[in-house]
């Protein structure tokens, strides 16, 4: 953003200084170009696995999006594919698609071997989803870009049988200059973090605090509120998103505590602030 920038100061310049007509519109033109080479667009939504069984109640979805970005693509993927690997277990790939295909397709393969095992000579009118269900389904979507900075949420949502379905968003904060999913690390230095969650507990605290002074079964002490990793930028300020159950009852879904901008100005790494 700092050649946008520059460019349009250039072109200030020169209006001040005196400059002809066509030399004004070329470079207006070329501001233009370069302003539109950061900007992210969305082509289409992308099926990269869909299986669902016609008799047992196992299905999978996980859809992606294209841009016009081929490196952003491929981002997009990886997170996808994090998601879906055991993080005890080391898993080398090579080519995240791929990877995350053949991932999805074994677990499919393993969660239908278990449904045939479970629902054995039982007829498809007589087989319960309450009792065994296997749904995994997750999808990326573009909620935005502000400056050099563009944000995705990645849903996901599972149902094992039982009252209700499991979800979660996450938010996918990516830095078009550097290629990368911005994290904490990224904005705020370890000893900033603790001050963070310093000003959370404010935020936290008198919201929901009992009136006899009980903090229920939530985050009973400040020592035990934490930074979630998922936040998103708004015009208001940071917002830090907790996952369903962890601030409130399932009902409540996910749960926010947001840090105004003007307080954390001096505490923001100075990339990513809003002011700038």
């Amino acid at each position: 953003m700092k050649k946008i920038f520059l460019s349009s100061l250039i072109i200030s310049a020169l209006l001040l200084v005196g400059c002809n007509d066509e030399k004004i519109q070329q470079l207006e033109s070329q501001v233009k170009q370069l302003q539109q080479s950061q900007m992210i667009k969305i082509k289409e939504k992308v099926v990269l696995f869909q299986k669902q069984d016609d008799k047992y109640p196992v299905e999978f979805s996980v859809t992606t999006l294209q841009t016009n970005k081929d490196w952003l693509n491929k981002l997009l993927i990886k997170q996808l594919l994090a998601k879906s690997v055991d993080p005890k277990k080391e898993t080398k790939v090579e080519d995240p698609k791929e990877g995350l295909i053949k991932i999805l397709e074994q677990k499919y393969q393993s969660e239908l071997n278990e449904a045939k095992d479970i629902f054995v000579d039982q007829p498809k009118e007589e087989i319960s989803g309450t009792y065994f269900s296997a749904v995994e389904q997750s999808s990326i979507s573009y909620v935005g870009q502000r400056e050099k900075i563009a944000t995705f949420t990645q849903s996901s949502y599972s149902y094992i049988g039982g009252a209700h379905g499991m979800y979660h968003t996450n938010y996918l904060n990516i830095d078009l200059d550097k290629q990368k999913v911005i994290t904490l690390d990224d904005m705020f230095s370890k000893e900033t973090q603790e001050k963070l969650k310093e000003m959370l507990w404010e935020r936290y605290e008198p919201e929901y605090k009992r009136a006899d002074g009980n903090m229920g079964f939530f985050f009973k002490n400040k020592e035990k509120l934490y930074l979630p990793n998922d936040f998103y930028f708004s015009a208001s300020g940071l917002n830090f998103v907790y996952p369903v159950y962890e601030i409130g009852a399932f009902a409540d879904g996910q749960k926010e505590l947001m840090l105004y901008w003007q307080e954390i100005e001096g505490l923001i790494n100075p990339e990513y602030s809003f002011s700038k």
